[in-house]
């Protein structure tokens, strides 16, 4: 009964783009992790071209208190000077984004790391003056978004935002829509957001847009 209920979502969604959000508290349970992968490589197999973009606020905190820098925000958003976003860059397009691709990798996807930087993929200018190296993205460059997808990859994408002048920034909260222009398929992967996209749950589960309603972190 499961397969045939989704039958009518594949034909929907295959062979579209769709942009999953992944990050904050989501990420802290290995086993809800793992389970995030493995459905992500599921839907991948069944032709649904799956951009992953993520985060990684937790591990970013671990690491600042490891080295006794003080994490301070300001409207909801981490203030970043240089050597906090040495940092974040560090740890989202570094350790996060590899062990995302580690795991998409051993559930038998081919999985490829990226961040904002590499081919000029997301450019981006300062958001607020107070705010250090936090950026609002200007621009979108996909074309090795493309070329991923077209090879039966999944494009594994650290927030993390150049500007052109060799400087970065951290995104890690700023809107990444117009990466859903990656197939050309804008409007699919904005109405994929009721079956796919999710937000962080303070309570360590996941809010399934569409219904608001919590999934346990063992979903």
């Amino acid at each position: 009964m499961i397969l045939s209920d989704s039958l009518k979502y594949v034909r929907l969604y295959r062979s579209h783009t769709v942009v999953v959000k992944y990050g904050g508290n989501a990420m802290k349970n290995p086993e809800l992790q793992q389970q995030v992968m493995h459905d992500l490589v599921l839907l991948s197999m069944i032709g649904i071209r799956i951009v992953l973009v993520h985060g990684g606020g937790p591990s970013i905190n671990k690491s600042l208190a490891a080295l006794g820098i003080e994490s301070k925000f300001v409207r909801g958003l981490r203030v970043t000077d240089e050597e906090t976003m040495r940092v974040v860059q560090r740890v989202l397009a570094g350790e996060t984004n590899k062990d995302l691709v580690k795991l998409l990798c051993a559930e038998g996807s081919k999985a490829v790391g990226l961040c904002g930087l590499d081919a000029g993929l997301i450019t981006a200018r300062p958001e607020a003056e107070d705010l250090g190296l936090v950026g609002h993205i200007t621009g979108v460059d996909v074309s090795i978004v493309e070329t991923l997808l077209e090879k039966g990859c999944i494009p594994v994408i650290a927030s993390v935002a150049g500007d052109g002048e060799g400087r970065s920034y951290n995104v890690l909260r700023r809107p990444d829509g117009r990466l859903c222009l990656a197939g050309r398929q804008a409007g699919c992967a904005h109405r994929a957001q009721e079956l796919l996209r999710h937000r962080q749950s303070e309570e360590g589960g996941l809010i399934r847009c569409s219904s608001n309603s919590l999934l346990s972190s063992s979903a």
